[in-house]
């Protein structure tokens, strides 16, 4: 089993000294705490909800949890780029679908938008 070696000490909470994990709810977690969640959640619904041409990019976002699906399908109002190696279906009434590797995708959406604004 590899060890993980970072260049820098990871984080310690800043109360208890213990390791510092991410504020994200997994399954079964029962040590999360909502309460920064809610308050980002709030300033997102009140930022999206001003953007009137918010342009969703989803990277690697399977079918077996569809949770950041629904999420981009919900906001991305008619602009959704959906890049996936292996499921990319876009509904046309969200947006479109590109196979491919993320990084590799967004270098050739980039070269594309470069030349047609020259």
């Amino acid at each position: 089993m590899r060890k993980h070696l970072s260049e820098n000490p990871l984080p310690r909470c800043p109360r208890c000294g213990s390791l510092a994990r991410p504020n994200i709810l997994m399954f079964g977690d029962w040590a999360w705490v909502d309460a920064p969640y809610e308050k980002q959640r709030v300033r997102f619904e009140d930022w999206i909800t001003s953007t009137s041409r918010p342009v969703v990019v989803e990277l690697g976002a399977g079918k077996a949890l569809p949770t950041v699906r629904r999420f981009s399908e919900r906001n991305a109002r008619h602009r959704l780029i959906r890049i996936n190696p292996r499921e990319t279906d876009a509904n046309p009434l969200y947006g479109i679908g590109f196979a491919g590797s993320a990084g590799l995708t967004l270098k050739l959406l980039g070269a594309h938008v470069e030349r047609s604004h020259r």
